[in-house]
């Protein structure tokens, strides 16, 4: 059988194997057709959006797809946080843990660029924690961009091999997700790379690199604690295959239902595929596991902080803890876990409030994002203006009485600007400017 478009060697006799010809030829076929375009907008952040003709993604009461891609990067309000782009099937993690019981202290293990990581947040709505780990350096700052943008202020970020966190923290957490590397299957339809890259030994390997991040997520997990597993990939080794490894670990499969309408396939002992030719997606797999045992309370909160400082602008009377960590100034809702100086390679606690540089503390951008400083004063900025902040410009001058100030977009902030005389400094993250001309 001949795949409908370019593909691995091998692949197209490998799916025939795998799901019998006429399956695997519509699946191939489903493979071949566009990406569908979906976003998932933010619970706390409205705004009324331009999107039309869109329609409801089944699993998330807050997404939608898209009849057509627009330029996100030309958008404010994507920059803003209003809504994040995510592939749909991603989303299915709100439907899983709509299913379990509140958990209130979550590891992401492997969490950019932070889609997941965000679903975890809204779940949580501002209870707990969620320590959100991404090992490799590239990867990184972009699930710090993604988690700044969501604005919640129980999160933690950390630079961390499975393995460093197992050995420093030990079964700790009631809930943790690991979206692990894979041979990425479910990319075939959007990505030439993922195509390119793939070959039967590239299956082996991941497979074998998964079985050693679950080995250190089992260590990871407290009793009574849940395991959610997941790829995108359709490979049945980096999926439904470790499962009696996960077994003689003396993990309990964890059985869900889903509305038959979805479309979801099962598979033994709890495994569900979402497969393009059966739903819009591109392609996911998941399972989930409990570890047997009483769940402990929650962890004891670390001693009480509120570090006083002086600082060029207020900080919300929200965040009753302030800390200093790495030069950066923190605030939280509530006391930090106490076993937050364990964590390790910790980059962020709670949200940042300032930063030192050269002595002196200047707000930091994610304190213009939290969703707990709307007493920040706002300067708005129409369509226009607001990308030529976005791109590093300085907006027109308007009388104003601070000297800090957040730039806006339909009511949502965008960063900061300085007052300085007759006209606005431009504090926008130069890391993130936005370099895609147009309007």
């Amino acid at each position: 059988m001949s795949a409908p478009f370019e593909i691995p060697k091998n692949y197209a006799e490998l799916a025939g194997k795998r799901w019998g010809e006429t399956t695997a030829k519509q699946r191939l076929e489903a493979l071949n057709t566009p990406s569908l375009t979906s976003i998932r907008f933010h619970p706390q952040r409205p705004f009324p959006h331009p999107f039309s003709n869109t329609q409801k993604v089944p699993w998330h009461p807050n997404a939608q797809f898209l009849q057509q891609r627009p330029s996100f990067t030309l958008d404010p309000a994507f920059h803003a946080g209003a809504y994040y782009v995510q592939e749909s099937a991603s989303m299915i993690l709100k439907a899983i843990l709509d299913r379990l019981p509140p958990l209130l202290l979550w590891l992401d293990l492997a969490a950019a660029p932070g889609g997941k990581s965000t679903l975890l947040l809204e779940q949580l709505n501002h209870q707990g924690w969620l320590l959100a780990n991404e090992p490799d350096g590239k990867r990184f700052p972009i699930l710090q961009d993604t988690m700044a943008r969501w604005g919640y202020a129980n999160q933690m970020l950390c630079r961390a091999w499975p393995k460093q966190l197992a050995d420093a923290l030990g079964p700790l957490f009631h809930g943790i997700l690991l979206d692990a590397p894979c041979s990425g299957e479910g990319m075939f339809r959007k990505e030439t790379h993922a195509r390119k890259q793939w070959n039967p030994e590239l299956v082996q390997s991941c497979a074998q690199t998964q079985h050693g991040i679950l080995k250190e997520a089992i260590r990871l997990l407290a009793p009574g604690g849940y395991l959610i597993y997941s790829t995108c990939t359709f490979a049945p080794e980096e999926n439904e295959g470790h499962a009696q490894e996960l077994l003689q670990q003396g993990l309990e499969p964890v059985r869900l239902k889903f509305p038959e309408n979805w479309g979801l396939t099962y598979t033994d002992p709890n495994g569900f595929y979402a497969y393009p030719d059966q739903m819009p997606v591109e392609g996911l797999f998941f399972m989930v596991w409990k570890k047997p045992g009483q769940q402990p309370p929650y962890p004891e909160p670390s001693p009480s902080k509120m570090e006083p400082m002086d600082l060029p602008m207020p900080v919300p009377d929200a965040f009753s803890h302030r800390m200093v960590h790495q030069n950066t100034y923190f605030g939280s809702l509530g006391p930090l876990p106490h076993f937050w100086p364990q964590i390790p390679n910790l980059r962020s606690l709670g949200t940042p409030i300032a930063y030192n540089k050269n002595g002196r503390w200047l707000p930091h951008h994610g304190l213009a994002l939290s969703l707990h400083a709307q007493k920040t004063p706002l300067l708005p900025l129409e369509n226009q203006e607001a990308l030529r902040y976005l791109r590093g410009e300085n907006p027109s001058y308007r009388e104003v009485e601070q000297t800090w100030i957040s730039a806006s977009y339909q009511g949502l902030p965008l960063g900061w600007l300085k007052k300085a005389g007759k006209r606005f400094n431009n504090h926008y993250p130069e890391a993130l400017r936005i370099r895609m001309q147009g309007s």
